[in-house]
């Protein structure tokens, strides 16, 4: 439960710090005293939206502070623990600073934590029901939440199952969309891809082909010049016809040496290298001849090389600069295409795995809806015994679940209907439920769901919309039976729950010479008795009558827990 509260720089607030304990707490004052600034600040401390319109004009920050004990809320410690914050004494502190540039900082126990890790905490210790609140009882989509809110463990582990069921199907089915989408857009490109294949592979690409064939054209060009120079090299070396040739100099040279050799090693040396000489021009002159026989140069082969080495540029401007280039892009141009087969396969497997998701989901979904239709009968009769208490007699609460589009929460949609009056039809609460029954209708809720979740306090700000007579004195009651279990802060301007709570809070202006401040603070038994006379619209100065009657009903609330203590 919340022990101490600081709010610093809130609105009106320069600073304040209240001391809260079990029990019902009432927080009172005039209409525009700033009793909706704690509350902002309660919202604030709860990890709810941080504006910088919230900051004390002049002032370059805002800051709230709650210390909590956490006896009574093991679902808060476990949070705490998959956190890893280390608590003292079972005590948690909460602060949140906000400044002037719109930066917001959460801190636990002193260690700065995201926002949704604070707020995650924050909801295991309060539970905040706004000013407005029961107007979501409009909104027939908050209805399912609500329902599925008050199941026991077993149920909710079925709507997780769904969620989880729901998230494999969506997955699956968004990939599949995808895939599909791809696809359709490549649709076109395929057909580009495959006569972008046909075209390469037509082509009969072979690496380095451009350099041979540039070389062969060359030589073609050159024909007449190459035959030349070739004969002279050949004739030179080994036909020189009547005189002598490189090859018959070399080995009249050897004979000569050869006689030589035995007089001096150096000659034997000498007709040595000669004689490789003579070898290596003899071979010189064999691949000369070869060459000249192997020339054929014609003007057809040209012909077919201009057009080769033609259609391989043409090639190239489109695919890349060489045979290489050319040959690496039909590489990946295959691959692609490949790509493209194997995504028609994968969208079948797909189709088939999008199935088996949604079947699953739907068995699931079926699972939760029978589940909810056994819930609603126990949430029924327990509504109806709550809204007898808070004098609605005789009214009639259903839970209406009707089959609807299939989401992650199932395919049940859900409306709460009442019958104010016997003998009338089940209708909607938009449209039979006057503003005092939706309140008290969201005060039955919230009394269930706080006996459901164990949040070991809860905030009610205004409950008492459209409530008087003795439906405000019910409506006490029933906050002072809440409060016998958990921490109950309430906002109201009704005398009969000021009277009930165990602890009342002032909240008034005040003009301290330069500026208005807000002040709050906690009554004693007399300052309660005149607080309360003024909510029962007693005079400027108090009359008699007004404190008597306060004061009544202050002794008439402590009997009344009294006697629920004696029951007990």
């Amino acid at each position: 439960m919340l022990t101490e509260l600081l709010v610093r720089n809130i609105a009106l607030i320069d600073e304040v710090r209240l001391s809260f304990a079990r029990g019902l707490h009432a927080l009172t004052g005039e209409t525009g005293a700033g009793k909706s600034i704690v509350i902002d600040a309660i919202t604030l401390l709860l990890g709810g939206r941080a504006s910088k319109e919230l900051i004390r004009h002049g002032t370059d920050r805002a800051y709230v502070e709650g210390c909590f004990t956490l006896d009574d809320s093991e679902r808060a410690s476990a949070c705490l623990r998959e956190s890893g914050i280390e608590t003292q004494d079972s005590v948690v502190v909460l602060a949140r600073e906000l400044t002037v540039q719109g930066r917001s900082v959460c801190r636990v126990d002193g260690v700065m934590v995201s926002l949704a890790q604070f707020k995650q905490l924050a909801e295991c210790l309060m539970d905040i029901h706004g000013q407005h609140e029961h107007q979501s009882l409009m909104d027939e989509r908050q209805h399912l939440p609500w329902l599925d809110a008050f199941g026991r463990p077993e149920h909710l582990a079925l709507l997780e199952s769904v969620k989880s069921a729901y998230a494999l199907w969506h997955d699956a089915q968004s990939r599949l969309n995808r895939l599909r989408k791809t696809l359709a857009e490549q649709s076109e490109r395929a057909d580009i891809l495959a006569f972008q294949q046909k075209e390469l592979e037509g082509a009969h690409l072979v690496a380095g082909e451009e350099d041979a064939l540039t070389q062969e054209r060359d030589r073609c060009r050159n024909a007449e010049k190459i035959e030349e120079h070739l004969r002279g090299a050949y004739t030179a070396m080994y036909d020189s016809g009547n005189a002598a040739s490189a090859v018959d100099s070399l080995r009249q040279a050897v004979r000569h040496i050869e006689k030589l050799a035995g007089l001096d090693p150096t000659y034997a040396q000498v007709g040595e290298r000669l004689n490789n000489l003579f070898y290596e021009a003899e071979d010189l002159g064999m691949l000369l001849r070869d060459q000249l026989d192997s020339l054929s140069f014609d003007d057809e082969r040209m012909d077919e090389i201009s057009r080769r080495l033609d259609q391989l540029r043409r090639l190239g401007r489109k695919y890349g600069a060489t045979s290489e280039d050319m040959l690496r892009k039909l590489d990946e141009i295959n691959e692609n295409l490949r790509l493209l087969d194997n995504a028609q396969d994968e969208t079948e497997q797909l189709s088939r795995e999008v199935e088996k998701r949604h079947a699953a989901y739907a068995h699931a979904a079926e699972e939760l809806s029978a589940a909810r239709k056994t819930l609603a009968a126990d949430f029924e009769k327990k509504m109806e015994k709550e809204l007898h208490e808070l004098n609605m007699k005789g009214t009639r609460f259903r839970v209406n679940l009707t089959r609807g589009e299939e989401t992650a929460s199932g395919f049940d949609r859900c409306s709460f209907l009442i019958a104010p009056n016997m003998g009338e039809q089940y209708q909607s609460l938009s449209q039979t439920a006057s503003g005092g029954e939706l309140s008290r209708i969201m005060l039955a809720i919230k009394a269930l769901a706080g006996e459901k979740s164990l949040i070991p306090s809860m905030v009610f700000d205004e409950i008492d919309t459209g409530i008087s007579g003795r439906t405000a004195q019910v409506v006490a009651e029933k906050m002072a039976d809440i409060a016998r279990y958990r921490q109950v802060l309430c906002v109201t301007h009704l005398p009969q729950i000021a009277a009930m709570a165990d602890h009342q809070f002032l909240i008034e202006k005040r003009f301290n010479g330069e500026r208005t401040v807000t002040e709050v603070q906690e009554l004693d038994d007399d300052g309660r008795a005149e607080e309360i006379s003024r909510m029962l619209g007693g005079a400027e100065g108090q009359t008699a009558s007004a404190v008597g009657h306060a004061r009544a009903l202050l002794s008439e609330a402590v009997a009344y827990k009294r006697k629920k203590l004696s029951a007990d």
